[in-house]
């Protein structure tokens, strides 16, 4: 018998390590990772329209307008402006529109080292564009979106006497929090923020899931962890959980037995208050170790 941890999330895509996979391997138990989330994305148009003239455009009375650089903190931003560089590209290359040189010559503040590869890789696959970043910085430091709006901040070599017509360009998603936008704002830092992406439920969650169940021969006699990592996605997927294991509040003998951990309180209280759903663990802190370490440690002081 294996104790196999369902991990509701999409698994790193850039070949980074996965700590929670890792982590499960640490103490023997099996991991299966099913995205219950997908992102989408948004205001393409825009993003090309705002694009297209570079980012100092010249205004009709005359002054210098536009962006002093670029905010990236996710690889959705990222594969957002490297659609819009083949768009531009290819309406070069038809002779509807002529390029104006710039975003190759001002920086783009990236969040973290995978982050800078893919705006680099963006540079490697256009490298005549002139919309396809150069300048990539990032903090040694950096890796949350808190660090990176200080080491934004404290940049040496940021232009720090622009006019509040320039500004910087933050790309984000539908949910993202306002500590960079709050952090610039407070040292004088103009911003504008533009959706690129938004994040709904898997529409193909259940095929996913079946196959991956598909795949591990006969998994009816293991113990399974169901593992939530956000309210969104657990309202999502629950009503698919339910045709497959005994979740909670829900008895059938024909279905496997199972049993939910989450990856901190919010969503703990989702699935209690909201979708009547046991939660037998929480992680002490939203880890991997956390959240792994609280499930060993309910094997070692409970009978399943």
């Amino acid at each position: 018998m294996h104790t196999r941890v369902l991990l509701l999330r999409t698994p790193p895509e850039d070949g980074s390590p996965d700590k929670y996979a890792d982590a499960c391997a640490a103490h023997g138990f099996h991991a299966l990772s099913v995205p219950a989330l997908q992102t989408v994305p948004t205001n393409a148009a825009q993003l090309a329209t705002t694009m297209r003239p570079g980012p100092r455009p010249i205004s009709s009375a005359g002054d210098e307008t536009g962006f002093l650089g670029v905010i990236v903190t996710s690889g959705r931003a990222c594969e957002a402006w490297r659609a819009a560089v083949q768009q531009l590209a290819e309406e070069d290359e038809e002779g509807r529109r002529d390029s104006v040189a710039g975003w190759s010559e001002v920086p783009f503040y990236a969040v973290s080292a995978t982050t800078s590869a893919s705006l680099l890789g963006i540079r490697a696959a256009y490298p005549d564009s002139p919309h396809a970043p150069r300048d990539v910085r990032r903090g040694a430091g950096a890796g949350t979106s808190e660090k990176l709006a200080r080491f934004i901040v404290d940049d040496p070599t940021r232009r720090s006497d622009s006019p509040k017509t320039q500004r910087l360009l933050y790309l984000t998603g539908d949910k993202h929090r306002d500590t960079l936008p709050d952090i610039l704002e407070e040292a004088g830092i103009g911003l504008e923020s533009l959706q690129v992406y938004a994040t709904q439920g898997s529409q193909t969650f259940e095929a996913d899931l079946r196959a991956a169940l598909a795949g591990m021969g006969d998994w009816t006699d293991d113990i399974w962890w169901l593992v939530h990592f956000a309210p969104s996605s657990a309202r999502h997927v629950s009503p698919t959980l339910n045709k497959f294991f005994e979740v909670g509040k829900y008895v059938d003998t024909t279905k496997q037995h199972s049993r939910t951990a989450v990856i901190g309180p919010t969503t703990a209280t989702c699935l209690r208050e909201e979708l009547g759903i046991r939660v037998d663990v929480v992680a002490a802190k939203p880890t991997a170790d956390a959240l792994i370490e609280g499930i060993a440690t309910w094997h070692e002081e409970t009978d399943f």
